[in-house]
């Protein structure tokens, strides 16, 4: 099933695609697609936190396709899954590897693996609102100037202990039915903070320790949210350097150390979440494979299998 949020639908449309009518703030998954329940607290007109635990039992295709160029809203997923008793062995297992944070205007396909238990707490803010926030509480100059300044924005961390705890606030206000929406509001707000102060710790004007320089970010942020509507010819890694001004061995170290990935596999996982959006709208395996830039259909089946660990044909 393929699913795409946009400014006439946003979570409206995953609602009505996967879930049973409202009981109050819960949505039940359909049975004939799988199990579990999304949870929607809002605690004002700016802020709501999101309490998915679901697991399905087909591929589903989530797709992120706003056109607005303005940073209307941020999406702080934090994955939870490692708490379960099934430990992931893929990354294919997890929502996102730890906490990660879109804007509303960040292209983005995300592939659902049947019979995967997902476990997550997403906090969706409004930018207004965190520009209210950050007067109040301000953030670092780094992040100030980046938040600002970043067309799109992609950033991933690990979950901090910090940010761990407060999830578990978060989730145990949520368990216990507590109306406290100012509670809630002090922990998402300190949660956002956590997550900000875990990315640019590693973030600096300085040379010292190799850290990132802040206009370097707001770069590979810009190029990564580019490579979306590219997908039929991504640039190699030299070419992707060049295209950002950067050398390649700069390029292969901050792509590491800002997505926690190396720039073949962040290509390879686009290149395979398109692959299976257009396989699941019936498009012919050969079509797909020129689509997503091979050369062959051999070549492109024998990545999709290695990666994804079934054939093209069986989606």
């Amino acid at each position: 099933m393929n699913i795409e949020f946009n400014e006439d639908n946003e979570f409206v449309t995953i609602h009505n695609s996967i879930c049973e009518p409202a009981s109050g703030n819960i949505y039940n998954i359909k049975p004939e697609l799988g199990e579990g329940t999304i949870e929607v607290k809002s605690i004002n007109e700016s802020v709501s936190v999101v309490f998915l635990d679901i697991k399905f039992n087909q591929p589903i295709i989530t797709k992120w396709n706003f056109k607005s160029e303005e940073k209307e809203q941020f999406y702080f997923i934090n994955n939870l899954t490692d708490k379960r008793d099934v430990v992931p062995s893929t990354e294919l297992d997890i929502i996102e590897e730890g906490s990660v944070v879109l804007t509303q205007n960040t292209v983005r396909r995300r592939l659902w693996m049947p019979n995967i238990p997902y476990f997550a707490i997403i906090i969706v803010i409004d930018y207004s609102w965190l520009k209210r926030i950050n007067s109040i509480f301000p953030f670092p100059k780094e992040i100030s100037s980046f938040i600002k300044n970043a067309t799109s924005i992609y950033l991933n961390s690990d979950i901090s202990t910090k940010s761990r705890l407060v999830l578990q606030q978060i989730s145990e206000s949520n368990k216990y039915n507590n109306e406290n929406t100012t509670l809630l509001e002090l922990k998402t707000t300190e949660m956002v903070y956590y997550f900000f102060e875990n990315v640019f710790s590693k973030v600096s004007t300085s040379k010292k320790n190799l850290a990132i320089h802040p206009e370097d970010l707001s770069k590979m942020n810009n190029f990564i949210n580019s490579l979306n509507t590219i997908i039929d010819k991504l640039p190699i890694q030299k070419e992707a350097a060049r295209l950002i001004d950067m050398s390649e061995s700069k390029f292969q170290r901050l792509f590491k150390k800002i997505f926690r990935k190396t720039y073949y596999s962040y290509i390879l996982e686009l290149k395979m979440n398109y692959a299976i959006e257009l396989l699941m709208g019936k498009m012919s395996v050969s079509q797909v494979a020129m689509e997503t830039g091979y050369s062959s259909v051999s070549n492109f089946t024998i990545a999709f299998k290695r990666h994804l660990k079934f054939l093209p044909s069986d989606v």
